[in-house]
């Protein structure tokens, strides 16, 4: 019995608040292809005025509309808490479109939902009736029409982290999945039980990219220098802003200074302070700690210099971005397998998986 029968492919999409990531299996969980696109969407009357050839920007038709999805996109992220809007819908359709090869194809879809929602029935229900059509669908990728129907929709809750997990067995750990308008927190026993669960509203790393703007403002003249036009993500990268001349920052004698300094602030302050409202502390050592998520990516020189108290107990994903990906078709088989009275194959799927995505 293959599970998969009735699907042309299975496409799994995390819609993160920063980057949209995609994997495309086919019915026998070999992956076909994985890519991300930023998680941005604007409507568009026409694109006469796009003059734009970055592989990851799309100008996408639905319901007889235009959206600009992807980069070249001058609006900020969306920094909305729910995942239940339009934007969400296009990032989604869009994935799909760029996947499917074939008119018509039939689709298992598998998506992500934050933590704190998850637990919500009426939201999850929400998210699901959001992304479900009872007919063909027809989105317009860059002058193309794709036609595909989703069959069914399967939801699972971020952070699970199941491959570092799984590299981490039989230890309790904290889990930080770090995206870009959240952070989704998850503690696991030694059996791999959940203890706790929950989401950090403004925590992500689009919110610490407006922090770090905002701050800046108190330091630098912005009639000398335009603080939208600096590439903040960069900074954070490099650890200081490249194009910024440190004469022209006050109090600090350099923009690494001012990096390092901001970048401290609002993680003390928006990630491990909030933490401790909640009962959790990443300051005392104990659990293995394991980070995962784009985010965690980006700001691991910055965290280890946080929990230097818990060196030795700091974990990074190497498939970080993926991770979420990852999680959701490993819960997919499980559930399926179980539902279909054949709990057995599941990990022989699950294997598959595991070995397709190594390296990514």
């Amino acid at each position: 019995m293959n599970i998969n029968d009735g699907y042309d492919r299975l496409i799994v999409v995390d819609p993160g608040k920063n980057e949209v990531k995609t994997m495309v299996f086919d019915t026998e969980f070999h992956l076909q292809k994985s890519f991300s696109f930023p998680s941005k969407t604007e409507k568009k009357r026409n694109f006469y005025d796009i003059d734009g050839n970055g592989n990851n920007q799309f100008k996408t038709v639905f319901d007889g509309q235009n959206y600009l999805v992807g980069e070249g996109i001058k609006r900020t992220y969306n920094f909305e808490t729910t995942k239940n809007n339009l934007h969400h819908k296009i990032c989604v359709y869009t994935a799909i479109a760029l996947a499917v090869e074939q008119e018509k194809e039939k689709i298992h879809l598998i998506v992500g939902y934050p933590s704190s929602d998850y637990v919500n029935i009426k939201q999850r229900t929400d998210y699901i009736n959001l992304l479900t059509s009872k007919s063909p669908i027809h989105f317009t990728v860059d002058g193309v029409e794709k036609v595909f129907e989703i069959v069914d929709i399967e939801v699972f809750p971020e952070g699970i982290g199941m491959r570092p997990r799984s590299l981490n067995a039989g230890q309790n750990v904290h889990i930080m999945d770090i995206g870009g308008q959240n952070i989704n927190y998850r503690e696991y026993d030694t059996l791999g039980n959940t203890l706790a669960s929950f989401s950090l509203d403004n925590a992500g790393v689009n919110h610490l990219e407006a922090f770090v703007r905002k701050k800046l403002r108190d330091f630098v003249n912005a009639d000398v220098v335009s603080i939208d036009a600096l590439n903040i993500h960069q900074a954070i990268v490099k650890g200081r802003i490249e194009e910024l001349d440190d004469k022209l920052l006050t109090n600090y004698s350099s923009s690494k200074e001012f990096m390092e300094d901001a970048i401290a602030t609002f993680l003390e302050d928006s990630v491990f302070g909030q933490m401790m409202t909640k009962g959790v502390n990443l300051y005392q050592r104990g659990y293995k700690i394991i980070f995962t998520g784009g985010g965690s990516l980006l700001l691991r020189p910055y965290i280890e210099s946080t929990l230097v108290n818990n060196k030795g107990n700091l974990y990074f994903s190497e498939t970080a971005k993926w991770d979420n990906c990852i999680s959701y078709i490993m819960k997919d088989i499980g559930t399926r397998c179980k539902q279909m009275g054949i709990l057995e194959m599941s990990q022989k799927y699950a294997g598959i998986v595991f070995e397709e995505t190594k390296g990514l």
